[in-house]
């Protein structure tokens, strides 16, 4: 049955004050272009066809048609339209809503519209009264450069506050994020994770389980299960704070640099990190830790800085203070160290110290080279000083000193060692006895010293013992029985035992 024109219907509302079939609300109807009644509907339920629109204080509705209940409910159909005074719109197929709930529910091709981002989905929950959107069907966000999506999501417009579950992404031109829980606040346009997240862009990976992104300046800062990895590099630590204009890392406590490409790994407890440099130091309990084929070298410094070449994918390693190392077949001690993998070359500063076996190694500046994972080279600079250990409990030490010294290895034990210049020698003399007698005593039956003075000196080890001495150039020395023997020239000038400095284990490497 139709009502009549809708401008009648309209002047007796308002004459009326707001009353339609005797219900008082606070919904206008603005216009229709037909309002029609019928009792199959519903009781006292309006239809209203035609450019549809009703008010509400400063929001209006648009449809191409309409049922109006008496408890205030809207069914909306077609072509609905939503304004909110200036600062939202929202478009759908079908609305339903309840002014004593405030509540919309909208569906099909929805689009949620205001100053900062647009969403859209296919079914939305919007809470007029409190400013609150939900969807739990897939939706899609998109704020100036980011679009995000999401299975779930929730929007509050007074925190401009984001709520992000299951599935969500943040594409940015720049990067993709991925995470199982997230929240984006559309202001300041910074992401935070609480759960496990992850952030791919050309040049690196992110992974956190907690922490924030600032999508306008592009600092991010990680705080629970994170690493970060570059194309060369990757990085694990408590907290990491990443600055991706800058290529800048920061990493805090339990740090751990590695590159699986060279078995190196360098860790401590705060790190440094430049991506486009590929420079990085870390320092407090700074531990690098070179795995070689058959055995591992951990070194500890007060400071560990690295550069990485990218052109060579080696690296170059530096060792600032109180260094030490252990490898099982070999320890040492030093102020300062460097390893250029390039070069397979590291190079002691600073009163070095070098233990092999029962020999002690010193002098101003040391060379190792290594090939294939083995030391193959030693050179010793200024000062070089040679002590073997023959008995301890008679302070019996076989000594070789000279300016510099060349020592060759061979399955990383000494297997020769070249004095060059100002040569002086302290040998302990044993008589020859079977292979199985001399394994167990380390020697036979010491018979006397021989002191030798020469310039150039061959020096011969055997299973890591000097086995023979060759003077080069003509010596100056004798050998003295023991029964002889003067206690105070049996060991030479600058002769200095450093056991306490040398490393037991891996975990002996930490010292104040």
């Amino acid at each position: 049955m139709k009502i009549g024109p809708v401008l009648v219907l309209l002047t007796l509302f308002l004459v009326t004050g707001g009353k339609v079939f005797g219900q008082k609300t606070r919904i206008l109807i603005k216009h229709a272009d037909r309002i029609l009644y019928d009792e199959t509907i519903g009781k006292d339920v309006q239809r209203l066809k035609g450019n549809v629109q009703f008010a509400n204080k400063k929001t209006i509705l648009n449809c191409d048609s309409a049922y109006f209940y008496p408890d205030n409910t809207i069914k909306a159909f077609g072509n609905v339209h939503i304004n909110k005074g200036d600062t939202l719109s929202l478009n759908s197929d079908h609305l339903l809503y309840n002014d004593n709930t405030q509540i919309f529910l909208a569906d099909g091709h929805v689009i949620l519209e205001d100053r900062n981002m647009i969403l859209t989905t296919e079914s939305l929950i919007f809470d007029n009264k409190n400013n609150l959107a939900y969807y739990y069907s897939g939706g899609k966000i998109v704020n100036n450069d980011n679009i995000l999506t999401s299975i779930k999501g929730y929007y509050n417009l007074v925190s401009e506050m984001l709520s992000f579950k299951d599935s969500v992404v943040l594409h940015n031109p720049k990067y993709d994020m991925y995470s199982d829980t997230l929240k984006f606040n559309i202001r300041t346009e910074i992401a935070y994770f609480t759960g496990p997240t992850t952030i791919i862009s050309e040049d690196s990976k992110m992974y956190t389980e907690k922490g924030w992104y600032n999508t306008k300046n592009d600092i991010s800062q990680l705080t629970f299960n994170n690493w970060f990895e570059s194309k060369s590099q990757h990085v694990k630590a408590d907290s990491i704070v990443f600055d991706r204009k800058t290529g800048i890392g920061n990493a805090y406590l339990n740090v751990a640099l590695s590159d699986t490409a060279n078995n190196l790994t360098i860790t401590g407890n705060y790190g440094y990190y430049n991506q486009y440099s590929n420079h990085s130091f870390v320092t407090l309990k700074a531990t690098m830790i070179q795995t070689f084929e058959k055995d591992t070298l951990f070194l500890s410094a007060d400071t560990l800085q690295l550069f990485h070449d990218s052109i060579t994918n080696l690296n170059e390693v530096y060792a600032y203070y109180n260094v030490r190392f252990y490898k099982p077949d070999l320890q040492g001690s030093c102020d300062s160290l460097s390893f250029v993998q390039k070069d397979s070359l590291i190079k002691m500063y600073n009163q070095p110290v070098l233990w092999s076996d029962q020999n002690q190694l010193t002098g101003n500046y040391m060379e190792i080279e290594i090939y294939d994972g083995k030391i193959n080279k030693l050179n010793i600079y200024t000062h070089s000083f040679i002590i073997t250990e023959v008995d301890s409990t008679l302070n019996y030490y076989n000594q070789i000193k000279g300016r510099d010294m060349v020592a060759l290895f061979k399955d990383n034990e000494i297997h020769r060692i070249y004095v060059n210049g100002n040569g002086q020698t302290v040998y302990f003399a044993q008589e020859e006895e079977k292979s199985e007698e001399k394994n167990k005593n380390n020697g036979g039956k010491i018979i006397g010293v021989n002191q030798a003075d020469c310039s150039n000196i061959l020096v011969e080890f055997e299973e890591n013992r000097l086995q023979k001495i060759l003077f080069l150039e003509k010596p100056s020395g004798a050998l003295t029985p023991l029964n002889k023997l003067n206690p105070n020239v049996l060991k030479l000038k600058g002769f200095i035992l450093k056991n306490e400095q040398r490393p037991k284990n891996k975990l002996d490497i930490y010292r104040d």
